[in-house]
């Protein structure tokens, strides 16, 4: 063992109270699905939106670059901002607001990309979700710390490896057949069941935190 190697000294129920392979799963399976979150998410704000500029208003790949590149800038201002108020509200109380108001805007997104279409449209709705975007920032320490210490590297790096490559391929195929075949409402197919998923995981953390 290392901790032998190392000449540190350790408590021999130490592992064995650390691998609750019970717990273990459920909170693997939490984080998991905490990670699935961002990439439907992501999609939607650059890639859906793109397609929107460029078919329904026939905007340049020039013009779209452009205009992703300001809300990129909004993206990396919610975060900085993220980062400031997470040292005065409670990380995992700010994850569901932002869940909330993240599905708040994508109900209004087909009305009114039906009622007034056009690219300001698509940008304020871009910037609002780039803001509220459901994932793990910046509740992650939280999470991290729930998982065994010997593995925890690991198992985090891994679960968030696999949920992002097995929600991208996805959320790539649904969100096409889904639009294509109801318009800006298939996008509720894809983000409300992940957004319902999301809110137990985090739920679920929450009550980690409660026993602790």
């Amino acid at each position: 063992m290392k901790f032998a190697d190392n000449k540190v000294d350790w408590d021999k129920n130490y592992l064995k109270d650390t691998f609750d392979n019970e717990k273990t799963f459920l909170t693997s399976l939490a984080y998991f699905i905490i990670c699935c979150a961002r990439p439907p998410c992501f999609y939607f704000i650059y890639i859906y939106c793109s397609d929107v500029l460029k078919h329904d208003f026939g905007l340049s790949a020039g013009e779209i670059i452009s205009h992703n590149f300001w809300v990129s800038i909004v993206d990396m201002g919610g975060l900085l901002f993220l980062a400031y108020i997470s040292s005065k509200i409670y990380p995992l109380t700010i994850l569901k607001a932002k869940l909330l108001l993240f599905f708040t805007c994508i109900i209004f997104f087909p009305a009114v990309m039906y009622t007034y279409p056009s690219e300001m449209t698509v940008f304020i709705f871009q910037c609002l979700a780039s803001l509220f975007v459901f994932d793990d920032v910046p509740a992650s320490p939280i999470f991290y710390k729930h998982f065994p210490i010997i593995k925890r590297f690991t198992y985090t790096s891994l679960l968030s490896s696999f949920a992002k490559l097995m929600t991208y391929a996805i959320t790539s195929f649904g969100l096409v057949y889904s639009t294509k075949y109801f318009g800006y409402y298939g996008i509720f197919l894809i983000l409300i069941p992940v957004g319902v998923v999301y809110y137990f995981a985090v739920r679920y953390f929450e009550e980690l935190e409660r026993v602790k």
